[in-house]
């Protein structure tokens, strides 16, 4: 879904009347407005029954944003346009004026396009998105125990060096003893 928002600010002109006006300074006040305008979105809808999926705050990923260049290298961008150029109508053989419907044609363009250029894409891009999310999560948890492995380490060192210290003492004991 792509929603279109303009900011619009109910303030007062400089007569003192009052004035709609585009204003997104006056929207977008803190750094993350649109991260907050996206969350409170994504609780709406979820609360209302829909099923959406929110992805990871940018923090957690270490994600970073894709130049054009690389974006269009990414979805294949050059034949992608190349296939939409190559699709054609196909029209009857003498149609009847009555007989065409524009509406029908359209439709089967448009369901060829779906079917051969945004499904196979969306798939794909759905299969590597369920991908990142499980190698993050692996990631996370690999991460998580690296940091055990270390506190172990490190009480383990402290293990040995308080043995070696408690050797000396027992050695130093025999001694004053004998």
């Amino acid at each position: 879904m792509h929603l279109l928002f303009l900011p619009v600010v109910h303030t007062l002109e400089k007569k003192g009347n009052p004035i709609d006006k585009l204003a997104c300074s006056e929207f977008w006040k803190a750094k993350d407005s649109y991260r907050q305008l996206q969350n409170a979105f994504f609780e709406y809808m979820v609360s209302n029954g829909f099923e959406l999926q929110r992805g990871l705050p940018k923090e957690e990923t270490d994600r970073v944003h894709y130049t054009l260049k690389e974006y269009k290298n990414i979805t294949n961008y050059e034949q992608t346009k190349e296939t939409l150029k190559n699709i054609k109508l196909e029209l009857p053989n003498v149609p009847d004026i009555a007989d065409i419907n524009i509406n029908r044609l359209s439709k089967k363009r448009d369901e060829k396009i779906l079917e051969e250029i945004i499904k196979p894409k969306d798939d794909l891009i759905n299969e590597l998105y369920q991908d990142k999310l499980i190698l993050q999560q692996e990631l996370l948890r690999k991460s998580k125990m690296f940091e055990k492995a270390e506190k172990y380490q490190k009480e383990r060192d402290n293990i040995i060096t308080d043995n070696e210290n408690l050797h000396n003492q027992m050695e130093q004991i025999k001694s004053e003893y004998k």
